[in-house]
């Protein structure tokens, strides 16, 4: 697949998903950077992954390779969509995340090192 370089930042599919004011995550923005189309964002993501992510307040959350991190191998979405290296960067206002910029690359653990981390970092500040 195509992946999508910008500085350090190197990932196959960006989501955007915010917490919506009934507790529901709303998608206002998915982009895919291979050849294949995304359907709906909500079956494109793992929502453990999300939700944990969530939680974590203002921490991103790295995962090197989905499918064999014990925390995510189990879950359906994280087989189905064959998840690897995934990030997930928290939208914080006053101390709370109210979103996330939901980053991944199917194919290729260990994607987002310490550079990349950074760059996306800075990109959701």
């Amino acid at each position: 697949p195509r992946e999508q370089e910008r500085g350090e930042l190197q990932f196959v599919r960006r989501f955007v998903a915010v917490r919506r004011p009934d507790g529901a995550l709303a998608f206002p923005s998915a982009r895919s950077f291979s050849d294949v189309e995304l359907g709906s964002p909500e079956a494109e993501v793992s929502r453990t992954i999300l939700e944990l992510a969530m939680r974590g307040g203002e921490r991103p959350l790295q995962v090197d390779d989905a499918s064999a991190d014990a925390r995510f191998a189990g879950q359906p979405s994280v087989q189905r969509l064959a998840l690897r290296a995934v990030l997930v960067l928290p939208l914080v206002h006053a101390g709370r995340a109210f979103g996330v910029v939901y980053l991944d690359h199917p194919e290729e653990g260990a994607t987002f090192d310490h550079r990349r981390r950074e760059a996306a970092a800075a990109f959701v500040a």
